[in-house]
């Protein structure tokens, strides 16, 4: 019997553990170079075809403002100033009512934030609640609270981040900071119970793009943007805050129209001026902003500018953009356009975007379109107001989508709970455009408000 000597025996075996050492760290590597794309977060959802009627009030059907989702309980708005909600239960019941308007809402945990223009409101039980521009509630009690003495200007954005602070976008006419720039993004400092601006201010863009004219628009256009300067998105990621809206400036740093707040300073996210068109005050209107999968996404009325050097217009982006968040610039192309078909011409036009939402792995678009990507229309994905994505996948349709009758609908609202999308158009029936509303979803009568949902947390 031949017996190997010890040294040898140690050696071998150390051979044989390097081998299976480097065998582990090729599979490893070949995995990693391999790894799969996330997994498909809302794969077997589908539309709810048994929501509750539509909130009826003096026998006038409507909606007409944001909403937002909490705990399998919808909030949306009657006519901008009356706040219901509506849950499984089956049944719509009255939150508030305002005497002016309500522009945005948000949740954090158990807590539903307001903003907008009112004086004072009436709680669902009719009690009066003193607060002025902004409140929030309990949506576990229904209890209302003033926040401080409230705003001395309308509130147009609001957002609150892990640690609580609660972040609103204001106007122009905010009080102006020591940088001399209107302080349009404020946040709450509880230690003095006031609204305090953020950052030394945003200066309001003033510029107007005149070396040559934007794609075709839609020949059924929504009303113009307004002419008044504002943060007009916000949206908090842990404890930062990102921030699109009419300026051209944070601080010291230039920032065409989207910025991020981190709680001490700022980072300019869009940092070229021509990364679209522009038009004193108000253009791009960007109604949504969304940090998901390392991407920093605005919705809104965004159309390319025109290259500097050739005077002609990019091909993109149109309704819908991407940026880093590190401040590196615009990182979306073509992929993200949105277009809608005009049979009367024969013709794809620019389409908005108008807000974005995600749950779990999957990021959410609607708007006022029915095809997503392409540099004109004619190859991109049908989608009719509502759009999907995984990770930075293709995006593609939620089923048959949108429509209104026979024709492509479309939507401005998006909320996300933990098992379903809600979205919602600014309803009126059958007084707008097709693209602007919508009466079935995914097929089935959804008239106005529908939900996208996993099918083992419906009824």
């Amino acid at each position: 019997m031949h017996i190997m000597p010890k040294t040898v025996l140690v050696e071998s075996r150390l051979w044989n553990i390097f081998l299976i050492l480097a065998s582990l760290t090729l599979l490893g590597e070949a995995t990693a170079q391999a790894d799969p794309p996330p997994p498909d977060c809302d794969s077997g959802w589908e539309w709810d075809n048994q929501m509750g009627a539509p909130y009826n009030i003096g026998g006038y059907t409507s909606y007409g403002g944001p909403i937002a989702a909490c705990q399998g309980t919808i909030y949306t708005c009657i006519n901008h100033s009356v706040i219901v909600a509506w849950n499984d239960i089956g049944a719509w019941w009255t939150v508030a009512s305002f005497p002016g308007s309500i522009n945005c809402m948000t949740v954090r945990g158990s807590t539903l934030y307001v903003g907008g223009s009112f004086d004072g409101f009436r709680d669902g039980n009719n009690a009066f609640v003193n607060g002025t521009n902004v409140a929030s509630m309990n949506a576990l009690s229904g209890v209302w609270s003033p926040i401080g003495t409230g705003t001395a200007t309308e509130v147009f954005a609001i957002a609150v981040d892990t640690a609580l602070n609660v972040y609103i976008g204001l106007t122009e006419f905010a009080p102006t900071t020591s940088c001399g720039y209107p302080g349009m993004l404020a946040r709450f400092d509880t230690s003095s119970q006031s609204w305090v601006s953020v950052g030394c201010g945003l200066r309001v863009d003033t510029y107007s793009d005149s070396a040559c004219s934007p794609q075709p628009q839609p020949q059924n256009p929504p009303p113009p943007s307004p002419v008044v300067a504002r943060v007009s998105a916000l949206y908090a990621d842990g404890t930062d805050i990102y921030v699109a809206g009419g300026f051209d400036k944070c601080g010291s740093d230039d920032a065409y129209h989207v910025a991020k707040w981190n709680g001490s300073a700022w980072t300019p996210l869009a940092t070229d001026p021509h990364w679209c068109w522009r038009t004193a005050r108000s253009t791009p209107w960007i109604s949504s902003i969304l940090m998901y999968s390392n991407r920093v996404y605005v919705a809104g009325e965004i159309t390319p500018a025109c290259n500097p050097n050739t005077g002609s217009p990019y091909t993109y982006p149109f309704g819908l953009a991407e940026f880093a968040p590190n401040g590196t610039g615009l990182l979306s192309g073509a992929e993200d356009n949105l277009w809608t078909y005009d049979s009367n011409y024969d013709e794809y036009f620019a389409a908005p975007g108008r807000d974005l939402c995600k749950a779990g792995c999957t990021v959410y678009v609607t708007g006022e379109f029915d095809t997503i990507g392409s540099t004109d229309g004619n190859s991109g994905t049908p989608a009719n107001g509502i759009s999907r994505r995984v990770g930075t996948g293709a995006w593609g349709p939620l089923g048959s989508g949108l429509k209104f009758g026979t024709d492509p609908g479309g939507a401005q609202h998006l909320a996300a709970d933990t098992h379903w999308v809600w979205v919602q158009c600014d309803y009126f029936y059958g007084d707008m455009h097709p693209m602007l509303n919508f009466d079935t979803a995914g097929g089935y009568s959804a008239a106005g408000l529908a939900r996208w949902a996993d099918p083992n947390y419906l009824p």
